[in-house]
């Protein structure tokens, strides 16, 4: 599911787009497209994104340093914790 979001954000400004791509590559066009135009950018459940893929925070945190701050991203992080317990 994941290789698909990244696929259809970079055929956005690049309709000829065919490989791979990582999550680097994602926020990077996501970066780009935001310096143009307003973007609203959501990841939900975020927490296990992050879990799921250790790096990710720091790479997102290189990004809203170095590129988001000065573009028209909105950011949005979302995230729950939910424990259950059965007897």
């Amino acid at each position: 599911m994941l290789t698909k979001i990244i696929e259809v954000v970079l055929k956005f400004e690049n309709p000829d787009f065919s490989g791979s791509a990582s999550f680097d590559d994602l926020i990077d066009e996501i970066g780009k497209i935001a310096q143009k135009q307003q973007v609203v950018f959501v990841i939900d459940e975020y927490p296990y994104l992050a879990e799921s893929y250790p790096g990710f925070s720091s790479l997102l945190q290189k990004y809203i340093d170095r590129n988001f701050l000065h573009s028209k991203l909105f950011l949005v992080l979302c995230g729950s914790s939910m424990s259950f317990q059965c007897d």
